[in-house]
């Protein structure tokens, strides 16, 4: 029989299209999946590469050799089971719009040609399915090569993503891309490769002074250059690959530091470091500095708070003296030093600190603030000094008399002390003891005054002796006491006086004298009571004549109210004048009545002056 070429060369055309389809989308799913092995590979080797014995590139290696297989053989399957002579005779049937098995018969009539059948027949209908087929291979494909082609966008569309990226990370990181991606080709090398001693970094994290430069010094045994990368914050990423010399050392130096610097050192053969970070720090100041004296509780002073500058604080012996500031960054030590007193430390919290202490002597005192380095502040208060005032001891004096003396004949002696203390006065005591004429001392007797703190007095206290049945030859010695505020109540004693009881003779002369002045003092007195008696009866008198007709006026009716207030206030005058006379001759009599008892009491009693007291009296 004469085969049917054109039937079965269109149906060899169909399978080729679908063929080349399969393995367009096989293509792009392995691309694809490399692609995304090369990703992998960038993550897994690190900045630096590569490092020692890594065993990641062999897997990825086996990983895509699997995937291919694997594509391969999904490939052979989807082939075996979709792109099958009879599927594609059904496509072809579907797509020329023939009835079901009008192709296949025509490949089998191609094949073989059955007897019985016309050859006429079987080449007319040859003809007829092959006009039918005559278009495009890829239009005559149908439903196979759609989803072959849906595949395929999929496949690709995953590869330009992928490419996406690969190319992002190459112009980000070009070395590294490199390094990574040549680690795929020699993955073996890389997994049986020597392991080299790891990299050492000195300093690795510092805090330095703004401005200052720092060295970093590499360690790379047996490596000839390592890269170190930074990065300055506000500022790009920056590498510098650096020669290591014969004792494997490489070093690099950041001038200025001013900013973070964050940065890393890694190796060709892919070791790495961590990140290091370089921070530069302002230096150390203390200025803000407050002062509080407490004062001791006997002084009953408010505390008081000092700020600014202090050069020189003067406190009374036992006040506290607090002190707290803050500095300009996070401190590690705060004290105060002295070169004659163990140090005062402060309790620190960050950039605060505080704390107190009680000075008991003179000194100067300097500061001292160490950051959390260690380093000193640049700027600190100036020492001050501090002078430490004792609480001295009250003083008194008696002022009048000032010396030994007699007594007055109403024996009461009129006193003037004189005391005072730097903070406070608390009791003021005069004692006083009789000495009598053989020298035998009586106890003491005592008065005591209530000072309430006060810083200074003058006291007018009478030394009242009339009541001690002293004779003529005693003496009374005393003196004065004060204690001030202070817990210890310091005592100060005036010099002690002496006052003398006056002999007979003496009390004598001095009742003669007094006698002839109270003499005086009543006929003087007895002048006003008669001028006072005549300026009564003239009042009386005038009270009693009606003022108009005093006047020389008619009588008109009753005295106007100023004339009747004048004679009222002339009156109450009249009335005053007469008892301060009372009162005046009263005293002239009472003290005429003491002498006398003071006489007798001295055994000083003379008859003829006794009469003129009474006389007087």
């Amino acid at each position: 029989m004469t085969p049917f070429p054109r039937v079965s060369t269109t149906h060899a055309r169909v399978e080729a299209v679908l063929a080349r389809q399969l393995r367009r989308v096989a293509l792009w799913s392995v691309t694809a999946v490399g692609g995304i092995a090369l990703v992998i590979a960038w993550f897994g080797s690190g900045p630096a590469g590569w490092g020692p014995r890594a065993r990641l590139p062999l897997l990825l290696d086996l990983a895509l050799l699997g995937f291919v297989v694997g594509v391969g053989w999904i490939g052979r399957r989807v082939r075996l089971a979709r792109i099958r002579e009879r599927d594609v005779s059904g496509t072809l049937e579907v797509t020329a719009g023939l009835e079901p098995g009008e192709v296949q018969g025509a490949l089998e009539l191609e094949r073989h040609l059955p007897e019985g059948i016309s050859a006429g027949l079987a080449r007319r209908h040859a003809a007829r399915v092959a006009a039918r087929l005559s278009g495009a291979p890829d239009a005559l494909a149908g439903a196979l090569v759609g989803e072959l082609r849906a595949w395929e966008r999929r496949s690709m569309g995953a590869l330009a993503c992928v490419a996406l990226v690969l190319l992002t990370l190459a112009l980000t990181a070009p070395t590294r891309s490199a390094a990574a991606w040549t680690g795929l080709v020699r993955p073996v090398a890389l997994w049986t490769g020597p392991e080299l001693p790891a990299l050492g970094v000195h300093p690795g994290n510092l805090e330095v002074p703004r401005g200052e430069d720092v060295e970093v010094v590499v360690t790379a045994p047996l490596r000839d250059e390592v890269r170190i990368r930074h990065q300055a914050a506000g500022d790009i990423a920056r590498e510098v690959v650096l020669a290591v010399d014969g004792d494997g050392r490489a070093s690099y130096r950041f001038e200025g530091v001013a900013a973070t610097i964050r940065y890393t050192v890694d190796a060709p053969d892919g070791a790495t470091t961590e990140s290091f970070t370089i921070e530069p720090v302002d230096p150390l100041f203390v200025a803000d500095v407050r002062f509080r004296l407490v004062y001791p509780g006997y002084l009953e002073r408010g505390d008081e708070e000092l700020r600014g500058e202090v050069d020189r604080v003067a406190v009374p012996t036992g006040t506290r003296i607090e002190i707290s500031g803050m500095g300009s960054r996070p401190m590690r030590e705060a004290r105060l030093v002295n070169d004659d007193a163990p140090p005062v430390a402060f309790e620190v919290e960050n950039a605060r600190f505080e704390g107190a202490f009680r000075p008991t002597r003179d000194g100067v005192w300097r500061w001292v603030f160490l950051d959390v380095r260690g380093d000193s502040a640049v700027l600190t208060p100036a020492p001050f000094e501090v002078e430490v005032v004792p609480d001295a001891p009250p003083e008194v004096a008696i002022v009048e008399p000032s010396r030994d003396t007699v007594l007055p004949l109403d024996l009461r002696q009129p006193l003037v002390i004189r005391a005072r203390d730097d903070h406070g006065l608390r009791t003021l005591e005069l004692v006083a003891w009789r000495v009598d004429a053989l020298g035998v001392s009586h106890p003491p007797r005592r008065q005591v005054l209530d000072l309430g703190g006060v810083g200074a007095v003058l006291v007018p206290p009478v030394l009242d002796l009339s009541s001690w049945e002293l004779v003529a030859g005693d003496a009374v010695h005393y003196y004065a006491e004060v204690r001030d505020i202070h817990p210890s109540a310091q005592v100060a004693r005036s010099e002690t006086r002496v006052v003398a009881m006056p002999t007979s003779e003496a009390l004598r002369r001095d009742a003669t004298s007094r006698i002839a002045e109270a003499a005086r003092e009543l006929e003087a007195l007895r002048e006003r009571a008669a001028a006072a008696a005549d300026a009564t009866r003239d009042l009386a008198r005038a009270q009693a004549t009606p003022d108009r007709a005093r006047e020389g006026r008619p009588f008109e009716g009753g005295d106007t109210p100023a004339e009747t207030f004048g004679r009222q206030e002339d009156a109450r005058g009249a009335v005053s004048d007469q008892q301060e006379l009372a009162e005046e001759a009263g005293e002239i009599a009472r003290e005429l009545a003491a002498l006398d008892e003071a006489m007798r009491e001295a055994g000083a009693a003379d008859p003829e002056l006794a009469r003129e007291l009474r006389e007087m009296q």
